[in-house]
C-alpha cells in the first residue's frame, strides 16, 4: 500500500511509550526499512536519503540510552486496523488491492480518527451526515495532537495475510484458498511528530477482477489465531460530470456549483472525495440515499462552488493556475474480525475506490 502523506509539522511531543527511534532501531535491525517510502496519495515521495539519515541517526541511539521524556498525557486508549482497498481505475482496467494493519496506542482522539491520520485514504464518512461535505487537513489534525501533548504509537498488527475466497465453502481448507497479499513491516514516516511506529503493508498487487469476498487470516488459526470472511462492497462510478460523461483531466471550474450523478447500487456507505495531488487536504462528501422512483441505482449530488473555492485555496496552488485532483467515488464496509484468543480486537474494513483524473480551474 502506498504510505503516508502527511507533510512535516514543527511541533514536537514526546512519547510515554516506547519511541520512533527505538522502532527505528528495530526495523532497521530487521532489515525492514524501505529504500523508498511513497505517500498514500502516490504522488509525493519520500526517497530513501533521508530515511538512510533517519536509520544511522537512530543507530548512534541504540547505545542503551533512554529518550527524553516529559509529562505528555499516556497513550492509554488502544486498538487494532486492518484496512483493504481496492482501486478500480475509471478507464475500467484491471483493479489493485492494497493492505494496512497495525496495533495503535493513542491518546485525545477516538480509533476512527487515528485511521484518518494513519491512512488518509481510508476514513469514510467520519463524522459526516448523508449529504454534508467537509473539509479535511491532516496538517492540521496532526498538529492539533502535538499541541495538546497527544500522540499515536504504531506497532505492525503481524501475520495477517489476505486471499480470494469467492470459490470458497464453509469446508475449504485455510491453506487451500489463493493467496493475494501478505503485508510487511514498513516504518511510518517520520512526517508528524505526534505519530511513529511501524506499520504492516502490502500492495498495490493487480487482481484479475473485482472479488466479491476476501478471508483475511490473522495469525495461524492453530496458535489462536482469527479467520474472517469480509464482504466487498459493490463499485459506484461516476456517470456523469456537469452533464456530461467524464473522461480523465475532465475541467472543473471552481467559480460554479459542480453537478454529479453517481451510480449507486447496494447500500453500503458511499462517499465522494475530491483530492489535490501532492495537498494534505480533501474535500469529502457523503452522498444521500438514491430517489429509486426518480432515479433508480443512481444519486444526483452537488458539491458547492464555494466549497470547491476553499478546497483550492487549502491546497497552496500557484494562485491563478489550474490543479490536478482525483476525484474519487467510495464504498465501504466496516466488519469486525473475528476476535483472537486473548487478543486486542481488531476492526476490518473493505473500501472499493473508483478515480478519475480531473482539473480544478478557477
Amino acid at each position: 500500500m502506498p504510505s503516508i502523506f502527511l507533510k512535516t509539522i514543527s511541533a514536537t511531543v514526546t512519547r510515554r511509550m516506547k519511541s520512533p527511534q527505538a522502532d527505528l532501531c528495530r526495523a532497521v535491525a530487521a532489515g525492514v526499512v524501505p529504500v523508498e517510502a511513497t505517500n498514500r496519495s502516490g504522488v509525493l515521495k519520500s526517497k530513501g536519503l533521508p530515511l538512510l539519515m533517519a536509520a544511522a541517526g537512530c543507530l548512534a541511539a541504540c547505545d542503551g540510552s533512554s529518550p527524553a521524556t516529559d509529562a505528555s498525557t499516556p497513550l492509554a486508549s488502544h486498538s487494532a486496523q486492518v484496512a483493504l482497498r481496492i482501486d478500480v481505475p475509471s478507464d475500467k482496467k484491471l483493479p489493485s488491492l492494497t493492505a494496512l494493519a497495525y496495533r495503535a496506542s493513542f491518546s485525545g482522539i477516538s480509533a476512527r480518527e487515528v485511521l484518518r491520520l494513519v491512512d488518509p485514504l481510508a476514513d469514510g464518512t467520519g463524522t459526516l451526515v448523508a449529504g454534508d461535505c467537509e473539509l479535511r487537513d491532516l496538517d492540521k489534525a496532526s498538529a492539533a495532537l502535538a499541541a495538546r501533548g497527544d500522540g499515536i504509537e504504531l506497532e505492525e498488527l503481524r501475520g495477517v495475510v489476505i486471499a480470494s475466497a469467492d470459490l470458497a465453502s464453509d469446508k475449504t481448507p485455510t491453506f487451500e484458498l489463493p493467496e493475494l497479499l501478505r503485508p510487511s513491516p514498513r516504518l511510518f514516516p517520520d512526517l508528524a511528530s505526534s505519530i511513529g511506529g511501524v506499520v504492516a503493508e502490502g500492495g498495490p498487487i493487480g487482481l484479475a477482477d473485482l472479488p466479491l469476498r476476501l478471508h483475511v487470516t490473522e495469525g495461524t488459526v492453530a496458535a489462536g489465531g482469527s479467520e474472517t470472511v469480509l464482504a466487498v462492497p459493490s463499485p459506484s462510478w461516476l456517470r456523469q460530470l456537469n452533464g456530461n460523461v467524464p473522461i480523465g483531466g475532465s475541467a472543473i471550474s471552481v467559480s460554479q456549483d459542480l453537478r454529479l450523478i453517481i451510480g449507486t447500487e447496494g447500500k453500503d456507505e458511499t462517499i465522494v472525495e475530491i483530492r489535490p495531488f501532492g495537498a494534505t487536504v480533501a474535500l469529502a462528501c457523503s452522498l444521500p440515499a438514491s430517489d429509486a422512483a426518480a432515479m433508480p441505482n443512481e444519486t444526483a449530488f452537488v458539491v458547492s462552488g464555494e466549497l470547491l473555492a476553499r478546497l483550492v485555496i487549502a491546497a497552496r496552488g500557484t494562485p491563478g493556475a489550474p490543479i490536478a485532483a482525483s476525484l474519487d467515488v467510495v464504498r465501504r464496509a466496516d466488519q469486525p474480525l473475528s476476535p483472537a484468543h486473548g487478543q486486542l480486537a481488531v476492526q476490518g474494513a473493505v473500501e472499493v475506490r473508483t478515480s478519475t483524473m480531473v482539473e480544478l480551474r478557477p
